[in-house]
């Protein structure tokens, strides 16, 4: 499995995480769990070669190839299965996909959808001239172009999306809500809102999605849950929560998913 990356336009660094290929000549291995977890991040996916299926909140979807998908904040895991592929990928930053979109974020949670069904007229603009391109590098520059067109064009920037989602991060996950609240001045109910409309998900999923991410990553380096929790303790409750956490986003104890192949996390997250 190879991914490589490209250079994000500087106008669309604070909204895109990144863009990259990913290929495989073999498909996936049958030990492989094959899983996606959790990132609160929207894609935008082409299939440049092959067709990838995605099974995620208990729905499989198919990626056929050559059509731009987009592909929702996803907060559960989503497991691939396909032969050869080569993928291209944009990768949104958490909480920042809104403002290239005029839909309702809640609408597209861990969900599939052609490029057509959410942009319109745009959208099916942006699929033929993908077609019609044979480059990958050339794709990559039709895609920033739309991206930065959509950006000017809608200018619907929220600034208290923008402050809420900052200091989550910051605080990787860890800033209660209620603390959220009262730093912004804003009910829970009014805020809860505006992050389903803006987001897809509460503020809550947000900060779950953070703080597991990040014990995530140390897992995969140091594979000993016991240690792991010692480290995280701060981020839960107790062991049982932690634990509890753990198998919600990916189906798995600690110490079990630290045994497990999963390929395309490897080659992302910890290459």
């Amino acid at each position: 499995m190879q991914v490589h990356r490209f250079q994000v336009e500087a106008l669309l660094v604070p909204y895109v995480d990144s863009i990259w290929t990913f290929t495989t000549e073999t498909g996936f291995s049958p030990n492989d769990i094959r899983t996606v977890l959790p990132d609160a991040k929207l894609e935008l996916i082409v299939p440049i070669r092959g067709t990838m299926s995605s099974d995620i909140h208990q729905q499989k979807v198919s990626l056929p190839e050559g059509q731009i998908m987009l592909i929702g904040a996803k907060v559960e895991p989503a497991v691939l299965s396909s032969g050869p592929i080569t993928n291209l990928g944009i990768e949104f930053r958490p909480g920042m996909a809104y403002r290239f979109l005029d839909v309702s974020m809640a609408e597209l949670t861990n969900g599939v959808y052609p490029v057509g069904a959410i942009f319109g007229r745009m959208g099916m603009e942006l699929q033929w001239q993908i077609e019609n391109v044979l480059a990958i590098e050339d794709k990559v520059g039709l895609i920033q172009r739309f991206l930065i067109h959509r950006l000017h064009s809608l200018s619907n920037k929220d600034r208290l999306i923008d402050a809420a989602v900052s200091m989550i991060q910051s605080n990787s996950g860890l800033m209660p809500v209620k603390t959220l609240c009262r730093e912004l001045g804003y009910s829970k109910r009014y805020l809860d809102r505006k992050f389903r409309e803006r987001l897809g998900f509460s503020p809550k999923t947000l900060s779950r999605i953070l703080r597991f991410q990040s014990v995530c990553n140390r897992l995969m380096m140091q594979q000993d849950s016991i240690a792991l929790w010692k480290e995280f303790s701060d981020y839960y409750y107790d062991q049982a929560h932690f634990i509890k956490e753990f198998k919600y986003f990916t189906g798995f104890s600690p110490l079990n998913y630290a045994q497990q192949i999963n390929e395309i996390e490897q080659a992302f997250y910890h290459p």
